[in-house]
C-alpha cells in the first residue's frame, strides 16, 4: 500500500513501446498500399469504359445522321467540301447513291471533319447476302478499342446494311 501511495505523488508519464509503434506504421502502410491498388485498378477500368462508351456515343450519332438526314447545304453533292454536314438519305432510311458516291470522293481528313470526328472510321455499305456496295475510310491500325453499329435502310430499292465502325485508342 505504501508503494501505492508514494506513485500517487509522483506525476506518472506515459512512455510508447517502440515496437507497437512501428507494428502500427506498418499495418497503415499495408492498409494504404492496397488502397492505392485498388484505386489504381478501378480508375483504370473507368477511363477504359468512358474510351469505350464515347466510341460508342461516335459511331451512333454518326450512324443516325447518316441513315435519318441529307446533310446540310442544299446541294453538298455538288461542292461536297462546302458541306456543313453529311447524311446519305433522300428521307429516313432511304439512302441515295450520289450521296454516298459524293462523300466517298473526298479525301480522308475531310470525310473526318464532316462526320464531326477525329477518330478512324469505317463506312461500309453491304447487303444482308455479304455483297458489298461500298467500303468508306480507313481501318486502324492501333486502335484498341472497335465499335460498330448497324443499320438497316433501303438503297435503289434493296434492303442494305448500313455499317458504321469506329477505332479508339
Amino acid at each position: 500500500m505504501d508503494s501505492l501511495r508514494e506513485m500517487e505523488g509522483k506525476a506518472m508519464k506515459a512512455q510508447a513501446n517502440p515496437i507497437d509503434f512501428m507494428a502500427a506504421v506498418f499495418i497503415f502502410m499495408v492498409v494504404f498500399a492496397l488502397f492505392m491498388i485498388l484505386w489504381n485498378m478501378f480508375s483504370m477500368r473507368y477511363a477504359e469504359r468512358a474510351k469505350m462508351i464515347d466510341c460508342e456515343l461516335t459511331a451512333i450519332s454518326i450512324a443516325d445522321r447518316l441513315v435519318n438526314s441529307g446533310g446540310y447545304g442544299a446541294n453538298w453533292t455538288n461542292a461536297p467540301l462546302d458541306a456543313k454536314s453529311i447524311g446519305f438519305a433522300n428521307r429516313p432510311n432511304e439512302l441515295d447513291w450520289t450521296r454516298i458516291s459524293s462523300f466517298a470522293s473526298l479525301n480522308y481528313s475531310e470525310q473526318k471533319r464532316l462526320l464531326g470526328t477525329d477518330r478512324d472510321f469505317m463506312i461500309i455499305v453491304d447487303r444482308s447476302d455479304g455483297a458489298s456496295y461500298i467500303q468508306i475510310g480507313q481501318e486502324s491500325e492501333n486502335a484498341e478499342q472497335l465499335v460498330e453499329v448497324k443499320r438497316l435502310a433501303m438503297l435503289n430499292g434493296k434492303i442494305v446494311n448500313l455499317r458504321v465502325r469506329v477505332y479508339g485508342k
